[in-house]
């Protein structure tokens, strides 16, 4: 495979990536990789090119670092953008090198002490045993291989991990497993052998006794990436995989069988219309009437949405390509995921925009969008694709990888048939430096099973854990968490359908749906079986949208964070000033509305009532407008730490707040 990075050049929809001439920039850090995992270059090609797609770049950027992380230690996010793009300073936040301990609520998958990527699960569907599917470096990353572990229902690990393909020479990547009408199952993974990633599939029995291994496309000769795979109940195949042709990045398809001996269905099958924009990685579901939807991120209008195509599995399309974000905020809408029961569709994916990172979802009834899109989740910062599943009661269950205050976890919620919320949870019980990525999950009965790949020592290792939860442990089940405005306070009240070794909620407030300080904490009522309902008056309110939402904690302090909901304060009935943070140590924001246009004068008070910072604000039109004061005199010297007084004058009248001071 030629040296694709060391003299790189890639002229995309007008941008040129060049790398810095620097020998201490990350492009000396990107060869190393290309020459220790070759194999990694035509997915690194992949993420280049849709970031020069893309108007939103820092999150596509953080998602490419993470993934170059597994291979080196050393890349730094704003000196990696430098070396693509000879630019610097992108905005959002970096990625640092971190410790790492291991998650006690889990259980290990994998056998070696070796970093592990890209885990996928299925469930059989004559037993209740799990097969898992990883790639896994034991024997170097440099060449990766696809192994394997069958578990049952209680992920006991039946027999050992097991290697899923028979070519040693050469680097296997990104495994997807489906399971069979009759039992057993098919893999589908990326393999480099002839010097280009092709899509391979193999049939394994129930008792894991292997078929023959095929290539799917013989005839192609591009690189095929990032695979998908549902198989019918007549035991149809279709795959699904994203292809650098037609002068981009695109998605394909063809219909298979396997279980006796390969027998190809159809040729290559272009599933989206849009052929000359950037299409990103397909994901795949399949109904009990053997309906097939694949959706993907695309690239048509200008910036990243979410399209699908409906097809039977043999590959007929039915209808065109549709829009599914057709209601949500324009920004960059990604990391699509679907699932699939009876002739229901349910179709995830996160939105980054300039109001928020949010997961949405919307369900089809055949070809009929019935449920448009909703709001699932609020995330606060996520680096990986989420998963969804449906269970046998027709809930919708959706997990996804999140930091919130610095602490990746992975997180469930479970909503019904219209994707209203009914129980949410956070898996997994990350500590400071602990990372997650490849979230997976599958549901049997009132049993949800978790996968993951999670760092597990100090030195950088990552292996494949799972973990079950069953919902009737959960401590709380919130089944509903609302905010009413009424006379300048803020009535907040939640209920619980259950409890159990619930110690508590703590109410937390934002004023910007980011930063959250705690206001207040009620005691929760241990064991419960039964309906509990709370409420919290909020006092200390200022006017447009504030945030809450509730941390609830265990007696053995786990904490769950509920969703976040909000509630508009009317400018005219509520305070004229507000002040955050409140305590401060070194600088204040000051907010005040203004009725009609005019002039504000500013005066800080101390509590002898002598003046120590004046300003006037000139020109002011109707509206919000803000200040910040940094703690400090008029003649700019350090104020002592107290309580001071914050007085602005207007033709209106005289409106004040008072801060304190804690250096």
């Amino acid at each position: 495979m030629k040296k694709f990075f060391i003299f790189f050049l890639l002229v995309l929809a007008g941008v040129v990536f060049v790398f810095a001439d620097s020998p201490d920039m990350d492009d000396v850090i990107l060869q190393k990789i290309i020459k220790r995992a070759p194999h990694f270059e035509s997915t690194l090609k992949a993420h280049l090119c849709r970031i020069s797609h893309s108007e939103i770049k820092a999150p596509l950027l953080k998602t490419l670092q993470r993934e170059l992380s597994f291979y080196s230690k050393d890349l730094n996010q704003d000196s990696l953008y430098t070396a693509i793009f000879g630019e610097s300073n992108i905005p959002g936040p970096t990625m640092n090198d971190k410790l790492l301990k291991s998650n006690s609520r889990a259980s290990s998958v994998d056998d070696a002490q070796a970093d592990c990527w890209n885990v996928n699960i299925a469930t059989s569907r004559v037993s209740e045993n799990i097969l898992a599917v990883w790639q896994d470096g034991r024997d170097g990353v440099e060449n990766p291989d696809i192994y394997g572990q069958l578990l049952d229902a209680n992920l006991s690990k039946i027999g050992s991990n097991f290697k899923i393909h028979t070519d040693d020479n050469a680097a296997q990547t990104n495994p997807v497993v489906a399971p069979m009408q009759g039992g057993g199952f098919v893999v589908a993974w990326q393999d480099y052998r002839n010097d280009a990633s092709q899509i391979f599939v193999r049939y394994f029995s129930e008792s894991m006794n292997p078929g023959a291994q095929e290539r799917v496309l013989t005839s192609s000769t591009n690189d095929q990436l990032e695979p998908d795979l549902v198989i019918s109940s007549q035991g149809t195949c279709f795959l699904t995989w994203l292809a650098e042709e037609e002068s981009d990045y695109n998605v394909y398809g063809c219909a298979f069988e396997i279980k006796d001996q390969f027998s190809l269905l159809t040729g290559k099958i272009a599933i989206n219309e849009a052929q000359a924009s950037l299409q990103w990685f397909p994901h795949i579901a399949c109904s009990t009437e053997d309906l097939v939807f694949i959706s993907w991120e695309d690239y048509r209008d200008g910036n990243a949405n979410i399209y699908g195509q409906f097809l039977s599995i043999t590959g007929q399309k039915k209808g065109s390509n549709l829009k599914v974000n057709y209601n949500v905020d324009a920004g960059l809408q990604w990391r699509t995921a679907n699932a699939s029961s009876d002739n229901n569709f349910y179709v995830i994916w996160q939105s980054f925009t300039n109001n928020g990172n949010f997961l949405y979802g919307a369900k089809f009834e055949g070809l009929v969008k019935t449920v448009q899109e909703k709001k699932l989740a609020t995330i606060t910062n996520s680096d990986e694709l989420c998963d969804i599943t449906i269970n046998g009661n027709g809930e919708t269950a959706v997990c996804w990888q999140d930091s919130k205050e610095g602490i990746e976890n992975i997180y469930v919620k479970v909503f019904d048939d219209v994707l209203t919320p009914l129980k949410n949870r956070r898996v997994t019980n990350g500590g400071d430096g602990d990372t997650f990525s490849s979230p997976r999950i599958l549901e049997q009965s009132d049993t949800a099973y978790f996968f993951w790949v999670q760092n597990d020592d100090a030195g950088g290792t990552q292996g494949v854990y799972s973990h079950q939860l069953r919902w009737a442990e959960l401590p709380v089940e919130l089944s509903s968490f609302t905010a009413k405005y009424q006379k300048r306070k803020v009535f907040l009240e939640w209920t619980c359908l259950s409890e159990a070794n619930n110690y508590g909620f703590t109410v937390q407030k934002s004023p910007d749906g980011d930063t959250f300080s705690d206001v207040g904490f009620l005691r929760g009522k241990n064991t419960v079986q039964g309906r509990t309902c709370y409420d919290f008056v909020d006092h200390n309110i200022s006017f447009g949208t504030i945030y809450y939402r509730l941390k609830q904690t265990d007696f053995d302090g786990q904490e769950t964070y509920s969703d976040v909901i909000s509630v508009f304060v009317n400018e005219k009935n509520a305070p004229a000033v507000r002040a955050f943070p409140n305590p401060f140590n070194s600088t204040v924001q000051v907010e005040f509305y203004l009725e009609n246009p005019t002039d504000a004068q500013v005066k800080i008070y101390n509590l002898t009532g002598n003046v120590v910072y004046e300003n006037t604000l000139s020109e002011l039109g109707k509206g919000h407008h803000n200040f910040r004061w940094q703690g400090r005199s008029t003649n700019n010297r350090p104020c002592a730490s107290g309580s001071y007084f914050i007085s602005i004058r207007t033709a209106d009248g005289r409106y004040q707040t008072r801060v304190s001071l804690n250096r």
